[in-house]
């Protein structure tokens, strides 16, 4: 299993590092990246950007030195991220394997869009620590109208009334 440490670049300079790193010191790393959809002038566009920009994770071999001296001439790194005894700091393992599990061949970070879906008609429940005026209540699910926002219906003094709450504020009642 591979051990990743991680870099610090500057923004917009975490290909050429990467790059960089392969080609002079054969130092395999990681970038994902997130495909941003928007809309210019009408027409749909896509981008890929970095999911942690500034940061790109680097394969560290366990047992061998590092040879920091030769990495610090690499244009647009800023440095490695290192524990008090500088030693390369270590990414958890766990978190590593579900950034790795999400990601394709390209390393583009694959979002599964019905994971947070809600459904017309799901029964949710507002967080009771949510802060909200009808925390704890429970609530049907009337439509999605925004990625933050939804429209719920609550039940309250024997009448329905829709209602926008943050999609952040509700756990489901399964």
């Amino acid at each position: 299993m591979t051990v990743w440490g991680c870099a610090q670049v500057f923004c917009f300079q975490e290909h050429r590092v990467a790059d960089a790193l392969l080609q002079r010191h054969q130092i395999v790393t990681l970038l994902p990246q997130i495909n941003h959809q928007f809309i210019v002038r009408g027409q749909k566009r896509s981008r890929l950007y970095p999911l942690f920009p500034g940061y790109l994770f680097i394969a560290l071999v366990p047992g061998e030195e590092f040879n920091y001296f030769a990495l610090r001439w690499i244009e647009g790194l800023i440095r490695i991220l290192k524990l008090d005894g500088g030693r390369p700091a270590r990414m958890p393992e766990v978190f590593m394997a579900d950034i790795l599990a999400h990601c394709d061949d390209d390393g583009v970070f694959i979002v599964d869009p019905d994971a947070n879906r809600l459904l017309k008609g799901q029964r949710m429940r507002i967080k009771p620590d949510s802060g909200n005026a009808f925390s704890g209540l429970a609530a049907i699910v009337a439509e999605t109208t925004h990625a933050e926002r939804v429209q719920v219906l609550l039940s309250m003094f024997g009448s329905t009334r829709q209602v926008s709450i943050a999609r952040s504020e509700l756990e489901s009642v399964d």
